[in-house]
């Protein structure tokens, strides 16, 4: 039977309530998620955010923090929470989802913040390069006739082995560092019957199918000596919002709802094995089962980038009109300044001391240095990600500056 939609949403619940309470089909209890899952399902969710970006990432939440406020990618200042008398009309959840990035932008410097800042690019960025790297020349693949005639439509929508690799296990297996193939059979329709041969061929179930399952819905496990599956949990995320659970083992599979109830099953499958293989990029030391991601990094500059961006973006907001300051009498209560025909501003004629003078007013220019300090963090970060991904131009080719003297052990290596 085919997971039904094993991709899913990214929002989760908090570590320790990610999974109801099961009642396995030989009696044993399961409660709790794996706690290599519970240690690593954060930081998954947080990568493919940061390979996504967009509104993915600006509105992602990760927590709340000890005011009831989402933990977000750009971090919120002391003086950026609501007061008392303003924390009702400021939901917890920032703006409702599906509304515009400026729906409150106009009274509150975070969300002003997070509405203006463009998100960054550098993690999808680094994978692109790379992919297009690695898929610079065609792939070739031999086989017989039924397992070639299988790559033309690896997952039953059409698509063949080549883009099934390159568009989707390839850049979530870079991202993530590890990923969940899983080859079953199609799904029976709900309402035919399947009793013999015939029925398999006449329904088309007698063929197989691949699909991918990301680690934050790969809930629970336990392995054989060599890693292998010998029983996992795996979560399924349907269309309508609701989740359900699968139990695999070596010779069955069994269905749970949201609260843990048997919906079907156990189902003997026939394979012998679970049909789940997690496949890695690099594994992390200190865990089993557990990958160690390439872009950890850059998805960590990529969010310092952000919010540095975020507070050049305010500065530039908040400081792009100077101040006039002039003689305190001149101003009226309501800190109008009176304005003479054509825009005249006129000078306070000043009697005392004899000689009649005029005090003039003066422009109060902000200082740019906090700005400029600004700028120059932002473009180091730049070349961090660059070099961090290996994408730093050698030293001497077009567009290097003219204070690029000699090749760094990094650069002759890219070169």
């Amino acid at each position: 039977m085919l997971t039904s939609n094993t991709i899913g949403a990214s929002v989760f619940p908090m570590p320790g309530a990610g999974m109801p309470r099961l009642a396995l089909p030989d009696g044993r209890r399961l409660d709790h998620p794996h706690p290599e899952w519970l240690a690593n399902q954060l930081p998954w969710r947080w990568l493919l955010d940061s390979w996504e970006g967009g509104e993915a990432y600006r509105t992602a939440v990760y927590g709340y923090d000890p005011h009831g406020m989402p933990v977000r990618n750009l971090v919120r200042h002391k003086r950026e929470y609501p007061s008392a008398l303003e924390s009702g009309s400021y939901p917890a959840n920032g703006r409702p989802i599906g509304t515009d990035p400026a729906h409150q932008a106009t009274d509150d410097d975070y969300e002003l913040r997070r509405a203006r800042t463009p998100v960054p690019t550098f993690v999808s960025e680094a994978v692109e390069a790379h992919l297009a790297r690695i898929y610079s020349r065609e792939v070739k693949r031999s086989g017989p006739e039924r397992l070639t005639a299988w790559w033309r439509d690896v997952d039953g929508r059409g698509s063949s082995i080549d883009d099934f690799m390159s568009n989707s296990v390839a850049p979530l297996l870079l991202v993530l560092g590890q990923l969940d193939l899983m080859v079953d059979r199609p799904a029976a329709p709900d309402d035919e019957p399947v009793r013999t041969r015939a029925d398999e061929i006449r329904l088309g179930l007698d063929a197989c199918v691949a699909s991918y399952i990301l680690p934050e819905n790969m809930v629970w496990w336990r392995l054989d000596r060599s890693g292998r599956y010998l029983e996992c949990l795996v979560r399924e995320v349907h269309d309508e919002g609701r989740s359900s659970w699968r139990h695999w083992d070596e010779r069955s599979w069994t269905l749970f709802d949201e609260k843990g109830e048997v919906v079907k099953g156990p189902v003997d499958h026939g394979y012998g094995r679970v049909p789940i293989v997690r496949v890695f990029d690099r594994r992390r030391p200190r865990c089993r089962n557990i990958g160690l991601p390439r872009y950890e990094s850059i998805a960590e500059i990529q969010r310092e980038f952000y919010n540095r961006d975020s507070e050049l973006i305010l500065s530039d907001t908040t400081q792009a009109h100077p101040l006039l300051q002039g003689p305190e009498d001149y101003v009226k209560a309501d800190g109008a300044v009176p304005i003479g025909p054509n825009w005249l501003l006129p000078k306070k004629k000043n009697t005392q001391g004899g000689a009649a003078t005029y005090e003039g007013f003066d422009v109060v220019q902000f200082p740019k240095e906090g700005a400029d300090s600004l700028r120059l963090n932002k473009a180091d970060l730049r070349d961090a990600a660059d070099r961090a991904a290996l994408l730093l131009k050698p030293a001497g080719s077009a567009g290097t500056g003219g204070s690029t003297v000699a090749q760094s052990g990094v650069s002759k290596r890219i070169d």
